[in-house]
């Protein structure tokens, strides 16, 4: 584009923000390519999955509070993998969206409990079961998640 044939200010802060905006994008889509490979690891039967989200709702400095089926979950995007925990935290009930995100770490808002991300268990506070994480498969843009727990702690719980 030729700055010139513009009439002001006005219009080459328009076309700034313009090719922002397809950067942005163009990011958002590279995002998306990343995270659908890596989340594909396993290719999962998709018929017994709920549908959880949509990739581009989830923002990588905070987690996404979704219901799936009858499950509350959180929904993460850690180096470009999507996770799956249990909304609540299973010492004793509090929302951990209420909480924060350290890397690959959440932390309960109420006795500072923390617990891994990836696998669910716990690694400070108070005495409680791991966290319940869940497989989760992305195709398309689409979040999958697999309702059905999948750590040893919430099998038995």
């Amino acid at each position: 584009m030729n700055f010139s044939d513009r009439s002001g200010p006005e219009d080459i802060l328009e076309s700034f923000s313009t090719a922002r905006t397809i950067r942005s994008s163009e990011t958002v889509r590279s995002n998306i390519a990343l995270a659908e490979l890596y989340n594909r690891a396993e290719e999962p039967n998709l018929a017994t999955w709920i549908e959880a989200a949509t990739l581009g709702a989830l923002h990588r400095h905070s987690p996404l509070e979704v219901e799936a089926g009858s499950a509350a979950l959180l929904l993460y995007v850690i180096a470009g993998r999507v996770y799956a925990t249990a909304a609540v935290c299973p010492h004793h009930a509090a929302w951990l969206s209420q909480g924060s995100v350290d890397g690959e770490h959440v932390n309960c808002p109420r006795h500072q409990g923390q617990f891994h991300i990836p696998t669910g268990q716990k690694t400070r506070g108070p005495h409680c079961p791991a966290l319940r994480t869940y497989p989760v498969a992305v195709r398309d843009g689409v979040i999958w998640v697999d309702v059905e727990p999948c750590t040893a702690a919430s099998a038995s719980a």
